[in-house]
């Protein structure tokens, strides 16, 4: 089995790699997995925002009603 475990392993990180091959994609899905795809202000519910790059290197976002 552990040729074959080592098989797997590659192949997921090649995935891996196709997945999130830049600091982007790699944000861009942390995004999504976090939010769903929808992001809601939990203090105003606002739905549109803005991305805060103060927290490196995924820094965060902030409603433009309410700036949270």
């Amino acid at each position: 089995h552990k040729k074959r475990d080592i098989v797997m392993a590659e192949t997921a990180k090649v995935t891996f790699h196709k997945l999130y091959s830049t600091e982007d994609a790699c944000r861009a899905e942390l995004f999504r997995y976090h939010f769903l795809n929808d992001f809601v202000c939990p203090v105003c519910g606002y739905t549109e925002y803005f991305s805060v790059s103060l927290l490196p290197p995924l820094g965060f976002v902030a409603a433009f009603a309410c700036l949270f």
